[in-house]
């Protein structure tokens, strides 16, 4: 896909993503959501294992450097590697989908920035004009309103 320019382009992007899941089955989505995060929870069972996701994550975007603030409530991490494009924010949104190929990279099974779902529930990304966040509580909301 190509990479995207104008600001307004990045929202209808997300926008289009977040619907997707919205006009999907809702015990469809759920399900993945649920069986995703078990999967996760094998794979990292130590809770700060996130952390070498993200190095992991940096290394592949070709950084120099990488920043860990850890305030209050929040972790926040930075780095100057290669910006999201529109093939990284689709893989970031999906669970075992990745934009990164077998060989070139380190990280390339499409789960590991889902480990930090282990640690909060409404993550943000930041990267080339893409503003955005999960929200783990609004599935559970949906669940809790189908029962």
């Amino acid at each position: 896909m190509d990479n995207i320019k104008d600001p307004e382009q990045f929202k209808e992007h997300i926008q289009k993503i977040q619907q997707k899941y919205l006009s999907a089955q809702l015990d469809f989505v759920l399900e993945s959501l649920s069986g995703a995060l078990e999967q996760i929870e094998k794979v990292f069972p130590r809770l700060f294992n996130f952390i070498f996701e993200f190095i992991q994550n940096a290394e592949d975007s070709k950084a120099t450097k990488l920043r860990i603030d850890i305030f209050d409530n929040t972790i926040q991490i930075l780095n100057d590697g290669l910006p999201f494009t529109k093939d990284d924010v689709e893989a970031l949104c999906k669970v075992g989908r990745s934009s990164k190929g077998q060989g070139d990279y380190i990280g390339y099974l499409g789960v590991g920035f889902k480990s930090v779902f282990l640690l909060c529930d409404s993550p943000s990304v930041v990267s080339n004009g893409y503003r955005f966040k999960f929200d783990k509580t609004y599935w559970a909301t949906k669940l809790g309103e189908k029962a």
